[in-house]
């Protein structure tokens, strides 16, 4: 996936002399419909045709802020403004508007009898010579209504000076510290503390207490190793983790939002997921020609443990059966798995990270306690079928620990 850049966000205001400068990520509300603006998914296009616009936006959602779509929670609402003067774009799940549309966009403020109209602007693109894609908030839902209740869809409209409703967005920063925040709402409960996995085109950096985000750095034993982050870092853009917190409610789970690039760790375990979406016919090839799309990943049981709570109310990641957890298909939106051999054990109990570096120091250093026969180990004991070509990790050599 492609990195978002970093964020300038300005609008230009026809009343001033200057232009006045925003900064930081927004949920964007449709004027109409009152549903957030979502990327579900990384495919369609806009483009000029005999009819004037011909379009598939079916990737770009509007999304009612309640319980079911749990915005305040929902990578897919937070949105990413870059770019400058008549050139913006709306960013968010490691594609974009311009990514869909291949076209940049302008946030122009809605003048109506020549008065602006306060906190209204619509997005809008330019066609030389034919006219604009403006989009345009609705009600109506898709034939995957039944899987994506309240959902709305996102149009286009074609002419420049449109004055409705419909193509007039709200922008609303979001802010730790205020009420359009970003926080967690863990369902998993264990040893008194509440967990999910999680996974975001955005770095963040924790400022709730009793918050801490994990990885996992490597299997020990049988057993998941968790890695904590410092309570201060900043946790990478698209870094699968686990989050683990004291409460379950959303409020007392908030992180801040940042634009700053730094580093993954080379030796996560996880792998995330953006997107859990179809639309239209689900047995027919998604097409620039059609406007079908099918963009899962699928629950494969052999190479792929989800986070779980076993029956002894142990956290660990499992092989769930299809049924189980509703994961008998497909991986949810914005969650991780744990990438692990076939041969792995069906269940891995997870395992603190000071657990691990004491259980080590455990491992036999003498070589005639072991085979001489250069065969390379993992720590859970399974022999590594090709030893020139290991990944970053630990591993047991002739009795020895060996670091990759």
């Amino acid at each position: 996936m492609k990195k978002l850049v970093n964020l300038l966000f300005v609008f230009l205001l026809a009343a001033t002399a200057s232009a006045q400068t925003f900064g930081g990520y927004y949920r964007i509300w449709n004027d109409y419909s009152k549903r957030y603006l979502s990327l579900l998914d990384n495919k369609g296009w806009a483009r000029s045709s005999t009819g004037g616009l011909d379009y598939d936006l079916y990737a770009i959602r509007t999304l009612l802020d309640n319980d079911t779509n749990n915005l305040v929670s929902n990578p897919a609402s937070v949105i990413l403004i870059s770019g400058t003067t008549n050139n913006y774009n709306c960013g968010a799940q490691g594609t974009s508007l311009n990514d869909i549309t291949s076209h940049t966009f302008q946030i122009r403020q809605v003048y109506i009898n020549g008065k602006a109209q306060t906190g209204k602007y619509q997005l809008r693109a330019e066609y030389s010579n034919i006219g604009a894609v403006v989009l345009y908030g609705m009600t109506m839902v898709g034939p995957d209504q039944e899987d994506m209740p309240d959902s709305g869809a996102v149009g286009a409209h074609s002419t420049r000076g449109i004055t409705v409703a419909r193509s007039y967005w709200h922008l609303d920063p979001i802010s730790s510290s205020s009420s359009c925040y970003f926080g967690f709402s863990p369902k998993l409960q264990a040893n008194g503390k509440y967990y999910q996995t999680f996974y975001a085109s955005f770095p963040f950096k924790v400022v709730s207490s009793g918050l801490t985000i994990y990885y996992v750095s490597t299997l020990f034993n049988g057993q998941a190793v968790l890695k904590p982050y410092a309570a201060d870092a900043v946790i990478p853009a698209e870094t699968p983790v686990v989050v683990e917190a004291s409460s379950s409610k959303v409020t007392d789970n908030r992180v801040e939002l940042l634009t700053n690039t730094t580093t993954a760790p080379k030796d996560n375990l996880l792998k995330g997921v953006f997107f859990n979406y179809t639309y239209g016919e689900i047995n027919v090839a998604p097409s620039s020609s059609n406007r079908y799309h099918n963009n899962r990943t699928a629950y494969v049981p052999s190479t792929m443990r989800l986070l779980t709570v076993n029956a002894d109310g142990k956290l660990v990641f499992d092989k769930l059966e299809a049924g189980e957890e509703g994961y008998e298909q497909y991986i949810p939106a914005n969650t991780a798995y744990l990438s692990v051999p076939a041969t792995a054990p069906a269940e891995l109990p997870v395992m603190s990270f000071a657990d691990f570096t004491s259980g080590i120091k455990t491992v036999s250093t003498d070589p005639s306690s072991a085979s001489k026969d250069d065969a390379v180990y993992t720590l859970n004991g399974i022999r590594v079928s090709d030893p020139t070509n290991l990944p970053h990790g630990i591993y047991i050599k002739n009795g020895k620990k060996v670091v990759k």
